[in-house]
């Protein structure tokens, strides 16, 4: 059975239960219905496992934010964000008219990391300014929304900069990144929404001041306070190291993309990852003279031994048809059930595993040739999962029996090499054909018509529809064809009698003879041109994209004569080619393009952009070190790092240029921003790491998926916390002391002529290094002392404030309340 599209495959799949379960009560006592095969089984189990997935991040998340908050009134304000958000994310989602599916599923889990993101910010806003600056709830409540209240919105528009265009795709693809892209789009937009509202009037109400101020001198929170300020004191060694020496800085991120770029080359490519669906499938295919029974026979010896072994549920041999296409007498399949995946845990009970025993089992079988193959992850695109590909004789001149010989040099070729497991086709040109060799001038000068002539064989032979009769209130179909006692043999082909236009009755022999030939038993053709299907898989450790590049050149060695046309999945492969560099570019510029138009300036934005390799090189080390290929789900992992990675960023340039513009060096101003951010970005970067954390572990239905994106950005985010935080203060001080040179020379170019022209400049400060920010502290917790006497240590070196020309706005300041 085939569900309709659009419908609910679980509730139809009960749907038919219960009518199975009435249609039972009516059948004979040795009569019962079983269901051997459900494909919806695979459905449920993986939707189990990823809400299993759901609520383990979940509480992971609300665990590392308790953990940095150390309170619960404080960790109740992220958590309310979670449910709000994700129901929002359902609304819009039926709107849209998609499914709850693996898709939108994975893209929920990794919207609960994403979703608290800025609750938490403003929650942790709100408690600095409590305990540092001493304002009580509902102040410091306002106060944060002024001074982050930006930086929110900012880093919501550059997620959906990146994800808007990528979801209007089109094709398979696209509809995988649509659905994805739309999910994480609307988390984020809701998640924004509460940040900026909800968030800070439950800070206004369940924040008390007295929690705020607590400050513990022993215990658990004291000792991680203390080894968090640690980190923070290494991190700003870091920071003021790379800010110092900015020609470093730059050789660093060179040689970082030219990694990059090698890295890409180097890591294997596949369109999705193959699922353990808990369902194998055999092909068997007989000599050519091979009867039914001889095929009914071999599959019954098959399930006898394939029962036998570990992992195996149930088994059905059917002979006569397969799923690749092929039918006959000598033509068989089996559908080999697994166990639940539950009962599968261990390595040897995989679907690989089983595969890799069954073609050991049968490979060197002498009745038949016997292979298996899984389904494809994308039920309807193709018939098997692996490479799947038609191998055309483009030359009309060729012959089947060429062709087969061809296709078999080449199978016999990818056999053997170590690229593939196994390659095999159902396409053969030795089936025994009896060939009718009409002369057709005979057949004129006895004037007969070559339709009565075939006409006839059709009435005789293969039976003709005449009309409808009615007997006894009963409707039955005219068919007329010879008994079968003139038609069992050559002899009666021969014998038959054809009328001719005269009237005369003359035998077929008189014009045809009959003989044996070799031919296909089916020919098959592919845009036009006669072809042989084939179906191959990789070898373990092999990626498809591996193997397409082999097959590309196997194929051009056969010369002009022959080509490949893609089918299935490899196909889709084979189209998204080069894809994740086209999504990864048009993620970079348009998150750019709104940042140039969010900060007013060319420059700044590459110190937020250029911040986004480390993610990137996290993600492929990560699909590296775990032997995973970049696969569609890997792709959509890497999309989603630019927009995390540029949320750190802006968080801590944002504080940077508030820094500038009060007049600080550069030095000054990166080593501050740094500080002052340096919790918050962690707090929010673990949530979301620990979040995501099993998809990366996850096993049984619909754990390569999990497995895919998971270790993209589980890696990714790694490096971008681990390393990427580190380079953006002094990223941003290469490109602002860029603009600083240009901007002094273009003043001095425009003041040659009036040296003492008076300034004009308003909406400027300038202040000592050694002057108060402002009352404004420079570092958040314990780090104020550790910050002071990294700014002394580069005194000697910044002589005087340089003004920022990165930010041209008048009052920028205004948004962080006091800043000027």
């Amino acid at each position: 059975m085939s569900q309709t599209p659009s419908s609910n495959s679980l509730q139809t799949m009960k749907n038919v239960k219960n009518l199975m379960a009435e249609l039972q009560q009516t059948f004979p006592p040795d009569m019962q219905i079983e269901v051997a095969y459900d494909s919806t089984d695979f459905v449920r189990a993986s939707i189990q496992s990823i809400l299993s997935t759901l609520v383990i991040t979940f509480c992971l998340v609300i665990g590392v934010v308790f953990l940095f908050l150390q309170n619960w009134r404080a960790t109740l304000i992220p958590t309310i964000t979670i449910p709000v958000s994700l129901i929002a994310t359902f609304a819009v989602i039926y709107v849209f008219g998609f499914d709850i599916n693996i898709l939108t599923l994975f893209a929920l889990i990794l919207a609960i990391g994403l979703v608290v993101d800025d609750a938490i910010i403003v929650v942790e806003r709100v408690q600095y300014l409590m305990k540092y600056k001493n304002m009580n709830s509902t102040d410091a409540a306002v106060q944060a929304m002024k001074d982050i209240g930006g930086a929110i919105v900012a880093t919501t528009l550059v997620l959906l900069s990146i994800f808007i265009p990528v979801g209007l795709m089109a094709g398979i693809t696209g509809k995988i990144y649509q659905q994805f892209a739309v999910t994480i789009a609307t988390a984020v937009v809701f998640s924004a929404i509460n940040a900026l509202t909800l968030s800070p009037a439950l800070c206004a109400i369940f924040l008390r001041k007295k929690s705020a101020l607590a400050n513990e001198k022993q215990g658990f929170f004291f000792r991680f306070n203390e080894a968090v300020d640690y980190t923070r004191d290494k991190y700003l060694k870091g920071v003021g190291f790379l800010a110092g020496r900015l020609l470093l800085t730059l050789g660093l991120v060179g040689a970082t993309c030219l990694l990059i770029a090698f890295m890409f080359y180097k890591t294997p490519t596949s369109f999705i990852p193959q699922e353990d669906e808990g369902v194998i499938f055999g092909n068997l295919q007989l000599p050519e003279t091979a009867s039914i029974n001889q095929t009914n026979e071999l599959l019954y010896s098959m399930g006898e031994g394939i029962m036998k072994m570990p992992g195996v549920q149930f088994y059905i041999g059917i002979a006569g048809a397969s799923m690749l296409g092929s039918g006959g007498e000598n033509i068989g399949m089996a559908v080999i059930g697994l166990q639940n995946w539950s009962k599968r845990t261990a390595k040897s009970l995989s679907l690989e595993s089983i595969m890799d025993k069954l073609r050991r089992l049968y490979m060197d079988n002498p009745i038949a040739s016997v292979n298996f193959y899984a389904l494809p992850s994308i039920p309807g695109v193709g018939s098997a999962d692996g490479l799947s590909f038609q191998l055309n004789a483009i030359n009309p001149s060729i012959s089947a029996d060429v062709l087969a010989h061809v296709v078999d040099a080449f199978l016999e070729k990818m056999n053997h090499m170590p690229e593939f497991a196994y390659a095999f086709t159902t396409f053969t040109a030795g089936t025994p054909h009896v060939f009718l060799d009409v002369n057709r001038v005979k057949l004129e000068s006895l004037k007969i018509p070559v339709s009565a002539f075939f006409n006839a064989l059709q009435n005789n032979l293969g039976s003709r529809y005449v009309n409808n009769i009615t007997l006894e209130g009963q409707v039955n179909k005219v068919i007329v064809q010879a008994d079968f006692n003139y038609r069992k043999s050559l002899e009666n082909v021969e014998n038959m009698y054809i009328r001719s236009n005269a009237g005369q009755m003359v035998q077929v022999k008189e014009f045809a003879d009959m003989r044996t030939v070799m031919m296909p038993k089916i020919i098959y053709r592919y845009n036009q041109y006669l072809s042989a299907a084939v179906t191959a898989q990789t070898a373990n450790g092999v990626s498809t994209g591996e193997a397409i590049k082999t097959l590309k050149s196997m194929v051009n060695s056969l010369g002009k004569d022959y080509g490949i046309a893609w089918t299935g999945l490899s196909l889709q492969e084979v189209e998204t080619s080069g894809l994740a560099f086209i999504l990864i570019g048009l993620a970079l510029i348009f998150s750019y393009l709104f940042l140039v138009a969010l900060y007013e300036s060319w420059l700044v934005a590459f110190s937020v952009i250029l911040s986004n390799i480390f993610a990137v090189l996290g993600a492929l080390v990560g699909l590296m070190l775990l032997g995973l290929p970049l696969s569609i789900y890997a792709q959509l992992g890497l999309v989603l790092l630019i927009g995390l990675a540029s949320k750190n960023a802006i968080l801590i340039v944002e504080f940077i240029l508030d820094f500038r513009n009060q007049g600080q060096s550069i030095f000054q101003a990166a080593v501050n921003g740094a500080s002052e951010r340096y919790r918050a970005v962690v707090m929010t970067a673990l949530t979301f790491i620990l979040g995501v954390m099993p998809m990366v572990f996850d096993k049984g239905a619909g754990a390569a998926s999990q497995n895919s994106m998971g270790t993209a950005v589980f890696f990714g985010m790694i490096f971008a916390t681990t390393i990427g935080i580190l380079f953006v203060p002094g990223i941003f001080g290469l490109f602002d002391t860029v603009a600083v040179k240009f901007s002094k020379s273009n003043e001095d170019e425009n003041n040659s002529s009036d040296e003492n022209k008076p300034d004009t400049t308003k909406g400027q400060s300038f202040a000592p290094l050694s002057s108060p920010k402002n009352g404004h502290t420079p570092a958040s917790h314990s780090s104020e002392s550790n910050t002071r006497g990294n700014t002394k240590q580069l005194s000697a070196r910044v002589h005087k404030p340089t003004k920022s020309v990165l930010v041209k706005k008048q009052g920028r300041g205004a948004k962080k309340g006091g800043r000027k």
